[in-house]
């Protein structure tokens, strides 16, 4: 009967520390995403040759110095995505987004782009997103 006793204190104390390790863990989970902007990226058409591109902030955290990268060249970037040349980078405060128009173009239908953007746990996140007309 003692060493049944043992064993099962044993078996207690070893569930105990299990347990408090995984506290620990998501305690420590939860202070990180407390950290962390969550970027979510979405274009819709709008009329004619304009499309409209939000960036809505579903974490955290404010996200800072947010900029996105078109992989194209600086006079197209000008001249389809002026308004959002002209206000980036931005600020996007937790729950918040900020929305931009842009022009379509015939011969380009997708456009690859990088999002990047900085929060309290890390410099140059990058999300790479797929920028539609249409």
């Amino acid at each position: 009967v003692h060493f049944a006793n043992k064993k099962n204190k044993d078996e207690i104390e070893q569930h105990k520390k299990e347990l408090y390790k995984l506290t620990i863990s998501k305690e420590k989970d939860m202070l990180e995403a407390n950290k962390k902007a969550k970027l979510n990226f979405r274009t819709i058409k709008i009329e004619g040759s304009q499309n409209k591109m939000t960036n809505k902030n579903n974490g955290k955290s404010t996200a800072r110095n947010v900029r996105l990268d078109v992989k194209i060249g600086e006079e197209a970037k000008k001249m389809l995505f002026r308004e959002m040349c002209s206000a980036l980078p931005a600020t996007i405060q937790a729950g918040n987004e900020i929305t931009f128009k842009y022009k379509t173009i015939q011969r380009k239908k997708i456009f690859n782009a990088e999002l990047i953007w900085d929060d309290e746990y890390q410099k140059n996140n990058i999300e790479r997103i797929l920028i539609t007309q249409g």
